[in-house]
């Protein structure tokens, strides 16, 4: 086994097709970053729900927010900078979820509005984040 101390990640971890892209420490992933250290004047920190990056040709964000609420304008303006400014073609994507307790399954998230080109934009049909994902991909 390799282990990397500052990661805490080891190369004995086996991923099987059943667990890719679940938590594997559930009390660990719920615990809650404190952020209130990173304080620069008004700038703090924000956070990224999911990240894809696709064989580094294309990369998609995923923002997340419990039914309609809205992104804060801090995080607002960071995703759409890490968005605008990437040299990759990517597409940032915003769901909903109503799910008050339990997992939530962002793939069946419904895509709310999403950021391509420099540009908000609503899809014209009530799609989920997977299938919007696949139609970015052309899959």
């Amino acid at each position: 086994m390799i282990y990397f101390p500052i990661t805490g990640w080891c190369l004995s971890m086996k991923y099987s097709n059943e667990n890719r892209g679940k938590i594997q420490n559930k009390a660990q992933a719920l615990q809650v970053n404190d952020f209130s250290s990173l304080r620069f004047k008004n700038i703090t920190p924000t956070d990224i729900d999911g990240f894809i990056d696709f064989q580094n040709k294309k990369f998609v964000l995923i923002e997340i927010k419990y039914k309609d609420a809205l992104l804060p304008f801090g995080q607002k303006l960071a995703l759409e900078r890490l968005c605008d400014n990437s040299k990759k073609d990517t597409i940032l994507m915003v769901g909903s979820h109503t799910s008050e307790t339990g997992d939530i399954d962002v793939g069946g998230c419904i895509l709310r509005e999403y950021r391509y080109k420099r540009a908000w934009k609503v899809y014209p049909e009530k799609i989920t984040i997977k299938e919007a994902i696949k139609r970015f991909l052309k899959l």
